[in-house]
């Protein structure tokens, strides 16, 4: 699903376990909009490799962001009909 985002951060492969988490990360934020402390919470990982993922999902146009008062929210980006 996020082939690209290991190759172009880090000019490598990613491998099978990356493979999971990626898939793990942007099925956690269809579910809902999360913020960053969120996604750090519930996956366990740093927000610096959050931030990556999230980058990778932007230049994708599969997520976007909204602003609220509670903070940045991360949500699957809506279909335009």
């Amino acid at each position: 699903m996020l082939k690209l985002s290991q190759q172009h951060l880090n000019g490598r492969k990613e491998n099978h376990s990356e493979r999971i988490l990626n898939q793990q990360f942007y099925e956690t934020i269809k579910r809902r909009p999360y913020t960053i402390d969120d996604l750090v919470g519930i996956l366990g990982i740093h927000i610096n490799e959050i931030n990556k993922y999230l980058d990778v999902l932007e230049v994708k146009k599969k997520i976007e962001t909204e602003c609220l008062d509670q903070g940045v929210f991360y949500q699957k980006r809506k279909q335009i009909k």
